[in-house]
């Protein structure tokens, strides 16, 4: 019977991962962990189409390779500030902006979560992040088009005060 409990154990735990594992291939967000020395641990499928780069060609790599140039010394410390801030995970809903970095050598905006966790004795940090490009053109539009809009009722305003002086002069030569 102890023998039984742990075969279904044992399969249960082998489900689960197995599920989890699909989950993490199948989610639309890139989800990267890495190890406290900045090592990609996994890289899954929202990952390669948000970066460009499979899986097999990143894990094992450093993190650096998804981040410019400018922002990898200050990602080092952020990570160490971190780890060091709080034994407690930090929740996934907290988002910031970063700025990640594709294969191609391009730049992009992202928003990122990160939390921490331990397996097997091993601190691992797993960032969930989603390219933000879109948005930014949108909400960058957006902008134009108001501050055209506001230079349009400033031009249409003026327009009207001088055609008020221009009346007035007008009728004042007509007397």
């Amino acid at each position: 019977t102890a023998l039984l409990c742990l075969h279904r154990a044992q399969t249960e735990g082998a489900r689960q991962r197995e599920i989890l594992a699909g989950v993490l291939e199948i989610a639309p967000d890139a989800i990267v962990s890495i190890d406290v020395e900045g090592v990609i641990r996994i890289f899954n499928k929202g990952a390669e189409k948000v970066f460009g780069w499979k899986a097999e060609e990143v894990l094992g790599r450093s993190l650096d390779l998804l981040l410019p140039a400018v922002a990898r010394g200050g990602h080092k410390d952020q990570i160490k500030r971190y780890r060091a801030s709080s034994s407690a995970p930090r929740l996934m809903g907290l988002r910031r902006e970063i700025t990640g970095l594709r294969k191609d050598g391009s730049e992009f905006p992202a928003e990122a979560s990160i939390s921490r966790m331990e397996s097997g004795g091993e601190e691992i940090l797993t960032v969930i992040m989603n390219d933000i490009t879109l948005r930014k053109k949108t909400e960058e539009r957006l902008s134009r088009a108001q501050k055209m809009e506001t230079i349009g009722q400033l031009a249409g305003g003026v327009a009207h005060e001088f055609n008020n002086m221009l009346m007035g002069l007008q009728g004042s030569l007509e007397l």
